[in-house]
């Protein structure tokens, strides 16, 4: 979210998604978590908060430098892991379709 680089974060995050579903569309139906690093540089604020706006997605802001942000993106993490369903449940949902 530093800003750092010649594109936006959301235009990097609009091109990512883009990339994966080219790859594969099914990845694009996971859960997802953004975590925005280089909160402790200026600007990080502003360009959280419209990346926010304009994704209707709210990153988790870090600093590896800081280590600010990070127990509640391994939490995040942990929540998402824990709520992400088994191959087996995957499976035996599309069996069913």
């Amino acid at each position: 979210m530093s800003g750092l680089h010649e594109k936006s974060p959301w235009d990097q995050f609009t091109i990512l998604q883009r990339e994966l579903g080219t790859y594969s569309p099914h990845l694009l139906a996971k859960s997802i978590i953004i975590a925005g690093n280089k909160s402790d540089i200026k600007g990080a604020f502003l360009n959280y908060e419209e990346f926010k706006q304009r994704t209707g997605l709210d990153p988790i802001m870090v600093s590896a430098k800081e280590s600010e942000g990070l127990e509640h993106l391994v939490l995040k993490m942990r929540e998402v892991v824990i709520d992400a369903p088994t191959e087996q449940q995957t499976d035996a949902s599309s069996e069913q379709q």
